[in-house]
């Protein structure tokens, strides 16, 4: 049997090895050592977010989530 195909970007949770800004908001910072996501955009090019928008991004994608399921739930 085939295996399901993500909805989600390939990301990871890594520790900043160095001061990074986030990608959503110039205005936030991630110290060294932070905990940060990074998620592939594209063969080359990778984007880090803050733990503030990351969480905001996680409320946001759980609601989006809710939303499709409740679709495929009325449908059945």
């Amino acid at each position: 049997m085939a295996k399901y195909k993500s909805m989600l970007k390939t990301h990871s949770v890594d520790v900043a090895g160095r001061k990074r800004k986030c990608y959503h908001d110039d205005a936030h910072s991630i110290q060294k050592g932070q905990l940060v996501l990074k998620v592939k955009d594209g063969m080359y090019k990778d984007s880090f977010y803050c733990t503030k928008c990351v969480l905001h991004m996680i409320n946001q994608c759980r609601e989006r989530l809710n939303e499709i399921e409740d679709n495929f739930r009325r449908e059945n």
